[in-house]
């Protein structure tokens, strides 16, 4: 049988026992592998540098670059199993190493950064990172929540709070100074910044955790934790002065962190706190961030009001939102968001819109908001800020009726009767007789002809030869203007005129059916004038004529126009 060592057991104890806590994390649905390094991990090789990238598997892949300005060199490896007692940088065990005392935070590993180390020393801006490559690419909106815990190593004379998380999709390769245009740490831009979340990075003794969220955008696959500022925008803080000498008689000088126990996994956000506004027509929609594949919504009572990502509500209250997912039944997150009532006056309450209204075409109409009041203001959709307002046509109106900065919004719709009746049946009459009644239709008011008349029927007694045009207008029921127009066309006008008589002295001959207003005038076939003034169409022919060929020109001043009629007119003896 071969001897088993009682040091193999007790590694293997322990082992063990890691095994099982890192087991219980990865039920938090845990995105990072090997988050507390203890896993797949080596120490104590001879002659092995203590570079976390060879040592631990998982962490600070794809680095391997010998250019002494690239920054990107990876983090230390610490673990209770290196036996190195020297005073150079290879004595990484844990508790007692040559760059401070610390336990472990989680089981027997940790790792080491710097975050600033003097000019006087190394390269200016010479600093270290610890990154790892995802399985997959984040989800896209997603909140993710970040966690780590840091301790300040007790051997480093600095600390300082410039700690940044970068998300993005490759190494960030970088030369710090900058060379032949190559990239610096400055031209990232890492999404967390502790330094601004007001974090003070100043934790000796014990670990201090560290806490951020981010908001995904769907391509990152890789995490990078470290200092991206140069050191002269750093917020570096002497601490050495009046502390003991740091490991073997002697400080480093610079700052340098232990990090254990990083997470990420997959968050929930409920949105910002708000203040809503009681009012019937003020919802407000509560959205939860992506990627989970069930959503409760409670509120602080326990009572479930929503079941989807996003859910509408109109009380105020505190509502918290769980994350689930079916593989993971023992897995959850939450978020709270407070709903405030902002202060309402209650004339808001019984001040509304106009009702909707119908009016008449080509009219104006004055909206008037009911029960308006000096405490409150208003906005409506034309631009109007006043409680009245004045349109011009039909349509939808919106009022926004505002207390403080709550406000309910109304409509009002304006119509127009219809207008489009007609007064008269025809729109062109044809007449032969002299004298000739038109009649509008009825149901209407306020009857106007174009001649003045304010009849529902005028009389035509003297046409106009040809025609012309009469306007009527009236008012229907509900008050609206209604105008119409008739053509008047006469085909003949019956005007009797005689043709052939005898010269009798005073004979009185009379034109029948003459229009009134109308003249005659007596032609000789030299084309003079007679003097032979008529009244009605009666006319004398007078003894001085001669027996002959006469003319009679009958003269009209219609409407539409002075018109003539000749007749031929034959004087026998």
């Amino acid at each position: 049988m071969v001897a088993i060592p009682l040091a193999f057991f007790t590694l293997k104890i322990k082992l063990i026992y890691c095994l099982i806590l890192l087991a219980l994390k990865m039920q938090a649905q845990e995105l990072l592998r090997n988050p507390s390094f203890e896993t797949n991990c080596f120490c104590n090789i001879p002659n092995m540098i203590t570079l976390t990238k060879f040592l631990c598997a998982q962490w600070d892949t794809n680095i391997d670059t010998t250019n002494q300005y690239y920054s990107m060199k990876g983090s230390y490896y610490f673990n209770q199993c290196n036996n190195d007692s020297s005073c150079n940088g290879n004595n990484t065990h844990i508790p007692n190493s040559a760059y401070g005392d610390e336990e472990a935070h989680f089981g027997q590993a940790y790792v080491g950064i710097y975050t600033y180390i003097s000019p006087i020393i190394v390269n200016p801006n010479y600093t270290l990172y610890l990154t790892q490559k995802l399985d997959n690419y984040l989800f896209e909106k997603a909140k993710y929540d970040f966690t780590f815990y840091i301790s300040l190593a007790d051997n480093f004379n600095h600390n300082n709070n410039s700690l940044q998380v970068l998300f993005n999709s490759h190494v960030p390769f970088f030369l710090n100074p900058p060379q032949n245009n190559s990239t610096s740490s400055e031209d990232f831009h890492p999404q967390l910044d502790f330094q601004a979340l007001g974090y003070q990075l100043n934790v000796k003794n014990g670990w201090q955790q560290i806490i951020g969220s981010y908001a995904a955008n769907g391509s990152e696959d890789r995490i990078t934790i470290g200092n991206f500022k140069f050191s002269n925008h750093s917020d570096t803080v002497y601490n050495g002065t009046g502390q003991d000498t740091g490991y073997c008689g002697y400080w480093w000088s610079g700052s340098f962190y232990f990090i254990d126990d990083v997470s990420l996994t997959l968050g929930i956000d409920a949105g910002k706190d708000t203040i809503i506004c009681t009012t019937a027509n003020n919802n407000l929609q509560l959205k939860a961030s992506v990627g989970w594949q069930h959503y409760t919504w409670a509120t602080l009572a326990g009572n479930v009001v929503g079941n989807t990502q996003n859910i509408n509500i109109n009380t105020p209250g505190t509502y918290i939102v769980t994350g689930t997912v079916d593989s993971l039944p023992n897995y959850s997150k939450i978020d709270t968001v407070i709903i405030s009532a902002a202060p309402i006056n209650n004339e808001l309450y019984s001040a509304h819109a106009p009702t909707d209204t119908i009016v008449c075409p080509n009219t104006t109409t004055l909206l008037t908001a009911i029960n308006p009041s000096q405490n409150l203001t208003y906005q409506w959709s034309n631009g109007s800020t006043a409680p009245t307002t004045t349109v011009t046509d039909s349509g939808t109106y919106s009022l926004q009726i505002y207390s403080g900065n709550c406000y309910k919004k109304e409509y009002t719709t304006v119509g127009y009767y219809p207008t489009n009746q007609n007064l008269l049946d025809s729109a062109t009459l044809h007449l032969t007789n002299l004298q000739n009644t038109i009649t509008a239709n009825s149901g209407f008011t306020n009857y106007e002809w174009s001649s003045g008349e304010t009849t529902q029927s005028i009389t035509i007694s003297a046409p106009p030869l040809g025609g012309g045009w009469v306007g009527l207008s009236a008012y229907t029921q509900e008050g609206c203007l209604v105008t119409d127009t008739v053509q008047i066309i006469y085909t003949e006008l019956p005007i009797i005129v005689p043709t052939i008589f005898s010269k009798l002295k005073d004979k009185e001959y009379k034109i029948l059916n003459l229009p009134q207003g109308a003249s005659v005038t007596i032609y000789n076939v030299l084309g003079q004038s007679l003097p032979n003034p008529t009244q009605g169409g009666a006319f004398n022919i007078l003894h001085e004529c001669a027996a002959g060929i006469y003319f009679i020109r009958l003269r009209l001043s219609p409407l539409s126009g002075e018109l003539e009629k000749s007749f031929k007119i034959v004087v026998l003896e």
